[in-house]
């Protein structure tokens, strides 16, 4: 395993939005969706960020025929919002 230190960086997550990440029955896909757009967002200090690729989101373990259905899902159950032109995830 990894080193696990917090030295090694670490990601700050508002504890209502960890507590609905929990109480929430998501998929495996939707959830690594979830933590990608966190890391991406959070991660670097932001309230939003910008995905311009479905590629991208192989990082997190998916597959290109699953990506756009599930984030059609996460955004139609307001999970997240998502700017389908723009790639972008408010």
């Amino acid at each position: 395993m990894a080193d696990i230190q917090l030295k090694n960086g670490f990601l700050r997550i508002a504890t209502e939005l960890m507590n609905e990440i929990i109480r929430r029955d998501f998929s495996k896909r939707q959830l690594a969706i979830l933590h990608f757009i966190i890391r991406l967002s959070y991660g670097c200090h932001q309230k939003d960020c910008l995905i311009e690729k479905f590629n991208a989101f192989e990082i997190a373990g998916l597959n290109k025929s699953d990506i756009k259905k599930e984030l059609q899902f996460l955004r139609d159950c307001r999970v997240i919002n998502w700017d389908e032109k723009k790639w972008y995830f408010p």
